[in-house]
């Protein structure tokens, strides 16, 4: 049953992957244009474009909270692993089993408030001064990133209770990188 639930986790995995590579890569070639444009406009026409900064500040929402789940896909969230390297195996699991816990559990509740703020903002009607979007739509992509972030700690979660290895993501194992440790010479 486990090793199912995992087959499953994982074609949505790869689905979901797909689609938050587009969509930073989007938010990033956004910003690059609308900045390469303004500066562009700004010093060789005299003019600025009046959307610019508000345009780069919702595509770098959009980058940051989608980069959330990116990021614990690929197992690149920031670590303190002093302690955790030093452990055998089991507790090693253990460990990773409650810090995927708690961090899904975080991400959902920070998931839940930015939600709250989202529709909040949409109560009020404000809109962004230039472009005049609604800001609730910009604000929404926080807790669709946040959630998406719970749930890849619950795919690590879940894939540390099913198999023997210890995962950092769903698809990376806990590998200790001695690559850049020093070496002795004789």
């Amino acid at each position: 049953m486990m090793n199912y639930l995992v087959r499953i986790m994982a074609m949505a995995d790869k689905s979901m992957a797909w689609l938050e590579k587009a969509a930073l890569a989007i938010g990033v070639i956004g910003m690059t244009l609308v900045s390469v444009s303004n500066v562009f406009m700004r010093n060789v026409l005299g003019e600025s474009l009046t959307f610019a900064d508000e345009l780069n500040q919702a595509l770098i929402i959009l980058v940051t909270f989608l980069g959330v789940g990116y990021a614990a896909r690929q197992g690149r969230h920031i670590r303190m692993t002093a302690l955790f390297d030093q452990l055998p195996r089991l507790p090693r699991k253990i460990m990773m089993i409650v810090i995927a816990a708690c961090t899904a559990a975080l991400l959902f509740l920070l998931s839940w408030y930015s939600l709250d703020y989202a529709l909040h903002t949409r109560s009020v009607g404000s809109v962004t001064p230039s472009l005049q979007i609604p800001l609730w739509i910009i604000y929404a992509v926080a807790p669709i990133g946040l959630a998406v972030g719970g749930v890849q700690y619950v795919m690590t979660l879940i894939r540390n209770l099913a198999s023997h290895d210890v995962y950092i993501s769903f698809t990376h194992t806990d590998e200790y990188d001695t690559s850049h440790a020093p070496t002795q010479e004789i």
